[in-house]
């Protein structure tokens, strides 16, 4: 997982929209020996089609081109010079650490010890 220093505030770098990075994720994937090719064939048909939308208070979402969710809001926890901690939901609220490579990409945890990267459009 690599970090550059870029100057500038995560909190800002997070305004815009964000596609999940299919090829990066994939290089850097630790793929278990059990169920190996089967769970291969899983990430290469789902990974670069998730997208997420930052506003400075909403959160959307949206998979595989469908429309767009419903807004619903978030707000930033706590921030460093690379990350920031993002919490959301109505009823029950879900964190995540989004961790900056640069302004115009992230990583976020998935499962055991692996990342899912996200790149930034426009």
């Amino acid at each position: 997982m690599h970090r550059k220093r870029s100057g500038g505030n995560p909190r800002t770098w997070l305004i815009g929209t964000w596609r999940s990075n299919k090829a990066r994720t994939l290089a850097e994937y630790r793929w278990p020996q059990k169920n190996k090719a089967k769970l291969q064939r899983l990430m290469r048909r789902i990974l670069g089609k998730l997208m997420f939308r930052y506003t400075a208070k909403r959160l959307f979402w949206k998979c595989d081109e469908r429309k767009w969710s419903a807004p619903g809001t978030y707000r930033v926890i706590w921030s460093n010079a690379d990350s920031v901690f993002v919490v959301s939901g109505q009823e029950e609220e879900e964190g995540q650490l989004i961790r900056f490579t640069s302004p115009r990409g992230y990583w976020v945890s998935v499962g055991r010890g692996n990342v899912e990267y996200f790149k930034k459009l426009g």
